[in-house]
């Protein structure tokens, strides 16, 4: 325990040219990660559990503290900041009825001015699941319609997160470019930051795993509102379900990953080879 290994690990992906986000500094669940004493069951003093989340997480002495270019850890500027609002609500719940906040808008929204005081350097994200992976559009409707009450409220949000856990067989590339752009009418970018598919309890068979990344991924590069796109980690034995995007327990490369090796690593790979570049690296074609 400590801060020995993700120190260790932020910096080895850094020296490789990796980009690296912090996740998650407010998630508010009655389980874990909260910690047990702030849990409802313990009944916690909601000034003091609102005490402790500020410190802990939204201050100078916090996480996002810590790894800055003022703390003791490598700097990391960009962090989901928010995640899964649409369905964990506890902490705001909490601090609206002792009175420490007028609603839950307003308890959001202080989390990002918090954070955007302490970092404003850093990017802060909004990050929620199930948006893609939906039987129809009310998920994706509700997110933008609470994206855009925060950003009216004065909450400084700059991406918004897509999580992207698929188990759908019933989800098209329409259905998903159409809720990305719901999500774009709120003008702000977006990520999608945790990119797989299941498998398990025979959710999806490799075919149709390997038809719903192609679909996200064109769904996601077609679309101009989308920055980037973060698979939820690459390999099996590593992987939350089992079941990474890419490769077996043996780094042998799935059927379902060609779409990735297909498109992101050929058929839009840009080829520089023979090109002269200027100084900021573009191509004179």
């Amino acid at each position: 325990k400590g801060p020995d290994v993700p120190d260790a690990t932020i910096e080895l992906a850094q020296s490789g040219g990796l980009g690296v986000s912090g996740a998650s500094v407010v998630w508010q669940r009655d389980a874990w990660p909260t910690p047990d004493e702030y849990r409802s069951l313990a009944n916690p003093n909601p000034a003091e559990f609102h005490n402790a989340l500020l410190k802990d997480r939204l201050s100078a002495d916090g996480i996002m503290g810590r790894y800055s270019d003022f703390g003791e850890g490598p700097a990391i500027n960009s962090w989901k900041l928010l995640n899964e609002p649409l369905h964990e609500d506890y902490f705001a719940r909490t601090f609206v009825d002792a009175g420490i906040y007028a609603n839950q808008t307003d308890a959001l929204t202080d989390y990002f001015v918090r954070a955007d005081s302490l970092r404003p350097d850093a990017v802060l994200s909004i990050n929620d699941f199930n948006i893609l992976n939906s039987g129809n559009d009310n998920a994706a409707i509700a997110f933008r319609d609470q994206v855009n009450a925060l950003l009216d409220n004065g909450a400084p949000i700059d991406m918004i997160g897509v999580q992207a856990h698929m188990s759908r067989n019933d989800v098209s590339k329409e259905d998903i470019s159409r809720r990305l752009n719901i999500l774009a009418e709120t003008g702000l970018g977006i990520e999608i930051t945790e990119f797989d598919s299941r498998d398990d309890a025979q959710q999806l068979t490799p075919e149709e795993q390997e038809q719903v990344f192609s679909d996200v991924l064109e769904a996601a590069f077609e679309n101009p509102a989308v920055e980037g796109f973060i698979m939820w980690g690459p390999w099996d034995p590593g992987h939350w379900r089992g079941n990474a995007p890419l490769f077996d327990a043996d780094w042998n490369i799935k059927e379902e990953a060609s779409p990735w090796f297909d498109l992101v690593r050929g058929e839009w790979m840009p080829m520089l080879d023979g090109l002269e570049l200027d100084k900021i690296g573009r191509a004179h074609v």
